[in-house]
C-alpha cells in the first residue's frame, strides 16, 4: 500500500495520515493508530493549536473533520462536489496560518471556511483559471502569499486567493509535483517534478516570487523528486523515487538522508519547526 499525505500537531503529539486503496485516514496518538475517515483517504490536517481538531479526505476532495481525536466525525463535503474534471483525487487542503480555524480547498476555485470545515461555511475565495489544482502551498511569514499549480502551470496570489498571476515561465512544460515556500524568506518559492524523464529538470528555485528561475536538480539526474520542503534554517529536503535527500539553500551538492530510512519513494514530507522533526 501507498500513503498519499501526512498531517501533523504541531504539539508534536499526533500523526495524521491519508492512506491508499480503502486505507483511510488514520491518527496516532500516544498509544496506536486509529482509523477514523473511511474512503480512499487523501490530503490531511491537524489544527496548529487544538491537536484533536483533525480534517481528512477521500476521493476528489470530499473532506471530513473530528474535534476529538477521531472519536467521533462529521462531514465537511466538498464545496465544488466533483469529480475528476473540477477537483484532483487528493485535492489540496492547506490550514490557514494566520487564522488557524480558516482552512482553504482548492478544486478548479478557491474556497475557505472559517469554522475548520463545518459543513455549510464553505465560501468561494477566487479563481486561478488554470483548471483542476493538483499542489497549493502558503507562505508561513507573508500571509497573503498563495501558490498553486496545475498540471505544468504555477500562478500566485499576493491577496490570499482572491486574485493571481501566472509565474510558469522559465520551468519545464511538465507536470509540477509539488510547491513549497521559504519559511524564513517570503520570496523564495521552490517546485519539483516527478516525471521519469532524462532531462536533468527536477527541482527549480525562485528567489523572486517567480520572476526568474534556475534549475538546482544538480547531482539528483534524472530522479523523480515527489516533494520539496524547507526548514527554518533554509535547508531543503526532498521526498524522492530513492529516498530522501538534503541539502542547504546555497550548496551544489545533494546528499542522502537515509539514516534508518527504508531505501524507497518518500511521497510526501512534513516539518514540526520547533521541535526540527522531520516526518517522511
Amino acid at each position: 500500500r501507498e500513503f498519499y499525505r501526512i498531517g501533523i500537531s504541531q504539539s508534536n503529539k499526533f500523526v495524521h495520515i491519508g492512506g491508499s486503496q480503502d486505507m483511510g485516514t488514520s491518527i496516532l496518538d500516544e498509544k496506536s493508530w486509529n482509523e477514523w475517515n473511511g474512503g480512499d483517504g487523501g490530503e490531511c490536517v491537524v489544527h496548529p493549536l487544538q491537536q484533536k481538531y483533525m480534517m481528512g479526505s477521500f476521493q476528489y476532495g470530499t473532506r471530513k473533520i473530528t474535534l476529538d481525536g477521531g472519536l467521533s466525525s462529521d462531514f465537511s463535503l466538498n464545496p465544488e462536489e466533483g469529480d475528476y474534471n473540477t477537483v484532483d483525487w487528493t485535492a489540496p487542503l492547506v490550514v490557514d496560518h494566520e487564522d488557524q480555524m480558516n482552512v482553504f480547498h482548492y478544486g478548479t476555485k478557491v474556497h475557505s471556511n472559517s469554522k475548520f470545515g463545518e459543513m455549510g461555511a464553505w465560501k468561494e475565495i477566487g479563481n486561478p483559471n488554470v483548471g483542476v489544482i493538483n499542489n497549493a502551498a502558503m507562505s508561513s511569514s507573508n500571509f497573503s502569499l498563495m501558490a498553486i499549480s496545475s498540471r505544468e502551470k504555477i500562478m500566485l496570489s499576493g491577496d490570499k486567493g482572491k486574485t493571481w498571476k501566472s509565474i510558469t515561465q522559465g520551468l519545464p512544460n511538465l507536470t509540477i509535483s509539488a510547491i513549497t515556500f521559504d519559511p524564513s524568506n517570503d520570496s523564495t518559492l521552490l517546485v519539483c517534478y516527478d516525471n521519469y524523464l532524462s532531462d536533468n529538470q527536477k527541482i527549480f528555485i525562485s528567489k523572486n516570487l517567480g520572476t526568474t528561475w534556475q534549475n538546482i536538480t544538480y547531482n539528483l539526474s534524472n530522479m523523480p523528486i515527489h516533494d520539496v520542503i524547507m526548514d527554518r534554517d533554509r535547508n531543503i529536503y526532498l521526498g524522492c523515487e530513492i529516498g530522501v535527500f538534503s541539502k542547504s539553500i546555497d550548496e551544489p551538492t545533494w546528499k542522502i538522508h537515509n539514516v534508518l530510512l527504508p531505501n524507497v519513494a518518500a511521497k510526501d514530507l512534513e516539518i514540526h519547526q520547533g521541535s526540527k522533526t522531520l516526518k517522511a
